[in-house]
This record gives C-alpha cells, structure tokens and sequence, in this order.
C-alpha cells in the first residue's frame, strides 16, 4: 500500500489479528485496550468496530462471522441494485414525458436520484481534502454510493451535511486495513479468515454495514432540525405577537431533556448540559447559566460530528475507539434520576459523557471569561496534549453518576503499556479495584470541599516526588521552586494543557495558604514574646 495515501502506523497487521482473532489470546480484553486508548497498536481497529458495534456479535465463532459477513455483503447489493436500477429504457415519451412532474412518471425518481447524488457528490469533494485517500476518485465513488443507498433507505431524513464526515473517518480505516495483496507469516486457516473480512473488493459494502449501525445508534435523529416546525392554520405568523415571542425564544434557559415537543437533538444537547454537567460541576454550570449560554450553540457540533471537528483525525480514531468499546454494556442506571431511562443497546452513552469532561477540562478559562469568550472556547477547542485525559474524564464521570462508583484519578497514557501480549495484564486505571481501595481518601470534614475535576486532576500520590536539594533547607523554598517549575513548563508546551494548569494553581493555592499560616504563627509568637 501506498505510504504517501496511509501512514504505515494505520496498517493491517496479519500476525496481530492471528494473535487476538484466531487464538483468542486477549480477546476478552479487547474492549479494556480500546477504553485505554491502545486499540490502534493492534492494527485491526476495522474488524474491532465491527465486534465492538455487535454486526459480528461476540459470542460466535470466526466460521460465523465469515457467514454472517458474506450474508450481509449479499443484502447490501440487493438493496443497492434496488434503488439503483429505475426502468427509463423503452418508456414512449408521449405517454411518460422526461420533463413531465406526475407522481407516476418513471422519470421523477430518476432526477430524484441524481439530485441528490450530486448533493452528496458537492460535499465528498470537500471532505478531508488535506489527505490524499480523499482526492482519489475510487474512494468518492464509495462515499457517494454509501450515502445515497444509506439516504434512500433513510427518506424522512435523507442525506444530511455532516454525514459524510462521518463516513469518511469510516472508510480511512477500511481503506487502511483492506487485504488487497498475499498475507505471509500466519497459518492458512488464519489467512482465509483475514482474506474474508477485510476483502477490498466487498469495501463498501462492508463500510455501509458500519456506518448505517452507528447511524442507527441515536445519531441519525441528531441530523434533525434543532427547532420542530410548529404550524398554527387558525393563526398568521406575527413575529410581534406574545405567542410568537414565545416560539422565537423557546430555547433560552429552559430545561428541554423531558419536552415532548423538543426535537432529539435539543433534548440531548440540553440533558449534557442541564443535567450532567449540573449534576458533575455545579459551579460551572451555574457561570455558564448567568451568562445565558445555550447548550445547543456548541454541542450540536459535537454531537452530531461524533467530536471529529473539535480534535485532530488521530485523537478522533481514539475517542470513537472508546466511544464504541463502552457500546452494549448493560449496567444498573442508578442515576436514572439525572438521565432518564437509557437504553444501553441503541445509544452511544459515553458520547454525552465526553462531552461533559470537554466542558469541564477547561473549567478555568470558562469561570474566567464572559459569554462571548465562553463560546469562542468551547468552538475552538484548545489542542489537547493526551486526549486519553477527556476520555478518562468521561468514563470515571459515566461510573459515578450512572453506575455510582468513586471517581477515580485518570493516568497519563505514558503509565499505561503500549504493546499488548499475552502475558501482559491490561491495565484498566477506571476499573481497577486495587486504584480505588488505595486511592488516598480526603478527611471527612475536607470531602465536601473537593471539586470533581480537583479530585481527578491531583497528580499521582504515589509517584515519586522531585528530590530535594541537600542545600535547601527552608521547605517554602522547595515548594516555591516546585511551582515556577511547573509553570515555566507550562509556558514551554507548545500546545494548551489544562491539566498541568491545574496542577499548578493548585499548588499555588497550597503555597498560599501555607504562607499565611506560618505568618500567623509568627505574629502569635511575637505577641506571646511581648
């Protein structure tokens, strides 16, 4: 394959799928590897979203998984060959006029289906311009036939713009890991399989399949207009009436998770942002509030893109690793309270909950600016160092508010192993039992003090500490030197990192309060000398 189209880094390795597929060697871990961040050093993420997304459940066997494969390609053309195929040949234009508009002209679905193939046709040449997979016409052409068959199956939707950036992080994957040449170095058995799965010549079909489940995991509906169309034949639209004033300004400050008039996409930009955050930095939901920000001017975007505008194509590949491991895993709502009744096998959850620990990861700048700077933050989304941090951030806040579990710290990926073999224990820092027995516990007058984030942004307090200077023995001056070293190394990134930001704030704060206690002390001292 050509390396100037797919980075070497995105490859199929054979000898991997061999590894977890065939031998079954860490194949239950799969889904803690992609929850990590790690699912990419596997090379199989095409064949993982398939598991992941239960188009080829679990439980069956690889010989199943061929079958099912093969069925599923075979129904794709049917119903591709279904819209596709319009009898125009042999028809009387007296009788069926090209340019005639009747409902029962032959030639209306036929204009139908080029306009809206030139439609999608408009945006696929737009999309992901920068790489070089997305200017080669064979990739447009599948782009475009999966969402026109998608769209034709869809027509109270149809196509919308925005899906095909979906679609096009979709087929980067495929594209990358197609088996187009001679596998060497596994068994046959293993090669057969692989030969079926990842087949080139059965690309699109396979790419539908994927696309049109994630579609049908609530993101479809979010393609839906924010505002539902209100019609009132007794009563002519004056923009000047009270009842008018009403519907123009129905979305300002009102909680619209629970309306039954409320689009889908409003009712889940308004449940992220009136009761999950609410419920995860009341604090910050509060600012956000007094300065009038309405959830659906930034979420829309974030939702409906599934988060691929607001980080770069890499860290997008992780999250929606992460976004599809947590799909199908059914546990115990105990917040139900917060987040109505959710059906953990027709949403992606951890999607809303992302998206939470976004708005929480840049806390400060958001307490600290009005409402004008508040969105042009959460618009432009500051270069994230470890995206692993937000996914963490949104797992631990997904286990506390719907499973009731103690937050717990998330780790930098550099703490967590990057090459997965057999004999590694994959090390799962938001379901590891031994983390939250020995995570250090705050005294229990202190525990209400503690803000989430502060709770989950604390480095490491078994890390070893910086080693003290043998010539240093005022301890201010440590802890002095410990915080301007921090802070110069935050003026060093060359990217925004909250979290080191908050590191040094709160030291600051600890040096602060430490002053003014030994000041205190001093001028008690002084007072009982005197």
């Amino acid at each position: 394959m050509d390396e100037d189209i797919i980075p070497p880094d995105y490859h199929l390795n054979p000898k991997i799928f061999e590894t977890i597929f065939v031998k079954k060697e860490n194949y239950q871990d799969l889904r803690h590897i992609a929850l990590d961040g790690h699912l990419g050093s596997l090379h199989n993420r095409f064949l993982s979203w398939r598991i992941f997304l239960g188009i080829l459940p679990e439980s069956r066997s690889l010989e199943d998984w061929a079958n099912i494969t093969e069925k599923l390609r075979h129904d794709y053309y049917t119903i591709a060959e279904s819209h596709n195929k319009i009898k125009t040949e042999n028809l009387d234009p007296l009788i069926f006029n090209p340019l005639s508009s009747a409902k029962e002209n032959p030639w209306n679905n036929f204009h139908e289906n080029n306009h809206l193939k030139q439609l999608i046709r408009q945006d696929v040449d737009r999309c992901f311009q920068e790489k070089q997979l997305f200017t080669l016409q064979k990739v447009k052409d599948i782009m475009v036939g999966v969402l026109f068959i998608w769209s034709k199956q869809h027509p109270e939707l149809s196509y919308k713009q925005g899906m095909h950036e979906l679609l096009g992080i979709i087929v980067f994957i495929a594209y990358a890991e197609q088996v187009s040449q001679s596998i060497e170095g596994i068994e046959e058995d293993s090669k057969r399989f692989l030969e079926i799965f990842n087949d080139s010549r059965h690309m699109e079909a396979d790419i539908f399949w994927i696309f049109s489940r994630v579609m049908d995991l609530g993101i479809m509906e979010l393609f839906n207009p924010v505002v539902n169309q209100k019609r009132n034949d007794n009563k002519k639209n004056n923009l000047f009436s009270w009842d008018a004033e009403l519907e123009h300004n129905e979305l300002v400050n009102q909680d619209k998770t629970f309306h039954d008039n409320a689009s889908t996409i409003l009712k889940r930009c308004h449940l992220i942002h009136h009761r999950l955050l609410k419920a995860i930095d009341s604090e910050l939901y509060n600012h956000l509030e007094r300065q009038k920000i309405e959830p659906q001017m930034y979420l829309q975007r974030y939702l409906r893109c599934m988060l691929s505008r607001e980080f770069t194509f890499a860290d997008t590949l992780i999250i929606w690793d992460a976004l599809f491991a947590s799909f199908g895993v059914n546990v115990e709502n105990r917040g139900e309270i917060v987040t109505g009744k959710i059906n953990f096998d027709r949403e992606l959850i951890l999607l809303d909950f992302i998206c939470v620990a976004m708005i929480v990861f840049v806390r400060i700048s958001l307490l600290q600016s009005d409402g004008t700077g508040i969105l042009r933050r959460l618009l432009k989304f500051p270069p994230v160092e470890d995206i692993h941090i937000i996914i963490a951030l949104g797992i631990a806040y997904k286990d506390r508010i719907i499973e009731g579990k103690p937050l717990v710290q998330p780790k930098p990926r550099s703490e967590i192993p990057r090459v997965i073999t057999s004999q590694s224990k994959i090390n799962d820092p938001l379901r590891a039992e031994e983390d939250i027995k020995t995570a250090p516990k705050a005294p229990e007058d202190e525990k209400s003090n503690i803000h989430p984030s502060d709770e989950l942004m604390k480095p490491n307090e078994s890390s070893p500490s910086p080693k003290k200077s043998s010539k240093t023995k005022n301890p201010f001056a440590d802890k002095v030197h410990n915080v301007i070293s921090l802070l110069q190394d935050q003026l060093n990134d060359s990217t925004f990192n909250e979290y080191k930001m908050q590191e040094s704030l709160r030291n600051l704060e600890l040096l602060k309060n430490e002053i003014i206690e030994a000041i205190t002390k001093r001028d008690e001292n002084m007072l009982e000398a005197s």
